[in-house]
């Protein structure tokens, strides 16, 4: 805000008779300064990048590219959300179930196949944890 005042000292400073614009006018400069720091502020804040490694994004392009448009939807949405958070055992996990190979990912996901023993890990229990809340 401090910024926004300065600059528009800087453009009533400029004007020739600045007591002669009305509140309005001196408002509506403020608001135009003030809206490309106020964005600025907001994608600094909410969007900061998280320091992803390289394994993880090779994961998440892997899981949102598999094969099958269902398995995409949901291996790519999950990955973006919860592999940056995972430990480096949980990503061997996953990694490992991609590598079943979408049609029994989407039958196991669903219920419709049996479980293999192998593939019984914390992440597949998030990965249907997460299914049963998109």
């Amino acid at each position: 805000m401090i910024i926004a005042s300065l600059r528009m000292a800087a453009l009533l400073a400029r004007h020739e008779r600045p007591y002669l614009l009305s509140d309005a006018h001196k408002i509506n400069i403020i608001f135009i300064m003030a809206v490309p720091l106020i964005r600025r502020l907001i994608l600094s804040v909410h969007s900061a990048p998280l320091a992803l490694s390289n394994r993880v994004r090779r994961l998440i392009y892997q899981a949102t590219y598999t094969g099958m448009k269902e398995t995409d939807l949901l291996l790519g949405h999950f990955a973006r959300v919860h592999l940056p958070h995972l430990t480096d055992t949980d990503l061997d996990d996953f990694e490992a179930l991609l590598d079943a190979g979408d049609p029994a990912i989407l039958a196991w996901v669903m219920g419709n196949d049996p479980l293999p023993e192998v593939y019984d890990t914390p992440v597949f229990h998030l990965i249907k944890e997460f299914k049963k809340e998109q």
